[in-house]
């Protein structure tokens, strides 16, 4: 064997004993540690490539058994499409400017003649409450729309 290659062997592990200069190379243990060594070297040439297959395939049933979840959620309606919840989105806030500026109207005399900040503090409290229920009324009004004309 090449001197080289010995010391190369060396750095990695080689069983040896003794010291300083007078160092021996137990024949046995060596041996035992080069079979190990080769072994362990195909191994990890194997591994790689059965586990990237391994992994991709356990990635994909994953990502069946997402899709699968998402299907049985969807039909038992515990999901929407996000096109149809953009859309509701888009009406109940279009709906809800309005219904803000409608209720602000119907107060606007009551915050002018409000004389006092207790008055004040009166007239906001039932501006939210009005504001309240008409965003209830709007999100009742959405949510009883049938799906085709919101899909439109």
């Amino acid at each position: 064997m090449p001197e080289r290659s010995f010391a190369r062997l060396v750095s990695e592990g080689l069983p040896r004993g003794g010291k300083g200069h007078a160092v021996w190379f137990p024949w046995p243990e060596i041996w035992h540690w080069y079979v190990d060594r080769e072994r362990q070297s195909a191994k990890a040439e194997v591994k790689p490539k059965d586990q990237a297959l391994a992994d991709s395939v356990k990635e994909k049933a994953q990502a069946d058994a997402a899709i699968s979840r998402m299907k049985a959620d969807e039909m038992a309606g515990d999901l929407i499409p996000a096109d149809l919840h953009q859309s509701r989105l888009n009406a109940f806030v279009g709906g809800m400017m309005s219904v803000v500026d409608g209720r602000l109207n119907r107060f606007e005399r009551d915050i002018v003649a409000a004389g006092t900040p207790a008055e004040a503090r009166k007239v906001v409290d039932a501006i939210k409450r009005s504001v309240k229920q008409g965003g209830l009324e709007l999100a009742d009004r959405i949510e009883a729309e049938p799906e085709d004309e919101e899909a439109a």
